[in-house]
């Protein structure tokens, strides 16, 4: 306070806009005669800090006078953001009300392209939102990424705002960057209300990304509790991404644990389902190590012998690990112990080539072809 009054004393208009943090703002003002039209260096005004501040007083007088006082509600600063983004910013009811009262644009946008309304479902802030939504805020407005509250909801968990988002006829699915929908971004962060609320008012289970992936891909791939509301609620189990890779296969790649689910649903001839490379869910499992997963595909009928581009089968990823148990697995349910990739490399051949001295001799017990080795 005393820094301040130095100041007003050597330049009054120097304290000018940031003063009205303190007390008896409004009568140092009025007082002084103080530019109201200056700027702090950001060219934030004084009624942006009068809001920040929560300083109702000064940013009434600022509204209701008709001299030179009298400021423009929809100033901005540098960001593109008015003082209503940040009486949602700093969750200034009553100034928010009274900025809009006085003619404040509730669909302002700042650089990013978030409205008030965006700031209000980030933040979890349901009255402002109802507030900004019964003066005519757009439910739909995209931001530069295209993302609407509704998307933001989706991100933070804010199921209040989501519902009242819904109940004004919002549309749910919308897409934003890479086209994702709310569903993609509520599987990814582990928004399980969010992402139930969503399938209970129909939004579209199926939407893919520019990466061809489903919400269940996403759930999988970030480990979050959605997938199973997803895959009961009919969601593509076998819905292939650019990879050509499933929800099955992420569920073996990413040891997820939702699989006995997707099993249980899926058709018999698709358990062999091969991605881009020619992998099985099963040459996944393998490669993982997950003795569980590849014994309950095995009994679903999965393919031992199935081969991947290079002509490897999953008794060759095993050798690759020297992983004996499952070596031993496959070999009993009926793995070719010669089966030869494209360039005739058997699992001898792995064995050999790396030294594991104890692969080979389990290999040449269960009676390999050792002439195969080169």
């Amino acid at each position: 306070m005393k820094a301040m009054i130095l100041m007003l004393e050597k330049d009054k208009n120097s304290i000018v806009p940031w003063f009205v943090a303190f007390p008896r703002s409004t009568e140092i003002l009025m007082n002084e005669k103080l530019d109201v039209s200056k700027f702090s260096t950001d060219f934030s005004s004084i009624l942006h800090y009068s809001t920040k501040y929560a300083n109702e007083d000064v940013c009434k007088l600022l509204l209701s006078s008709s001299g030179p006082y009298k400021l423009d509600p929809n100033l901005r600063n540098e960001k593109g953001q008015t003082p209503l983004h940040y009486a949602i910013q700093f969750d200034h009811f009553e100034i928010a009300y009274l900025l809009i009262l006085h003619g404040a644009n509730v669909n302002s946008e700042d650089i990013c392209g978030d409205t008030p309304l965006h700031l209000a479902a980030n933040l979890s802030l349901q009255m402002m939102a109802g507030l900004l939504i019964s003066h005519g805020a757009n439910l739909n407005a995209k931001n530069k990424k295209g993302k609407t509250p509704l998307h933001y909801c989706a991100r933070v968990g804010n199921i209040n705002t989501a519902e009242l988002l819904i109940s004004h006829g919002v549309d749910i699915n919308v897409k934003y960057y890479k086209n994702k929908t709310a569903l993609h971004t509520s599987s990814k962060h582990d928004q399980f209300k969010i992402a139930q609320l969503l399938v209970e008012h129909g939004i579209e289970l199926n939407a893919l990304d520019i990466h061809k992936e489903n919400a269940l891909h996403y759930a999988i791939y970030s480990g979050t509790s959605i997938d199973e509301l997803l895959i009961t609620s009919g969601i593509n189990i076998m819905a292939a991404n650019e990879e050509g890779q499933t929800p099955l296969h992420f569920e073996l790649i990413f040891d997820g644990g939702s699989l006995e689910l997707i099993l249980d649903r899926l058709k018999s001839e698709d358990i062999n389902v091969k991605d881009k490379i020619g992998k099985t869910s099963l040459h996944y499992s393998i490669d993982n190590g997950n003795k569980l997963y590849t014994s309950l595909l095995i009994s679903k009928g999965a393919d031992v012998n199935a081969q991947d581009n290079k002509g490897l089968t999953c008794l060759h990823n095993a050798a690759q690990g020297n992983q004996i148990d499952d070596i031993e697995m496959l070999l009993s349910v009926g793995a070719d112990i010669n089966a030869k990739a494209i360039y005739g490399e058997t699992c001898l051949d792995i064995a050999m080539k790396q030294n594991f001295n104890e692969l080979a001799e389990l290999l040449i017990s269960r009676g390999v072809n050792s002439s195969t080795y080169e």
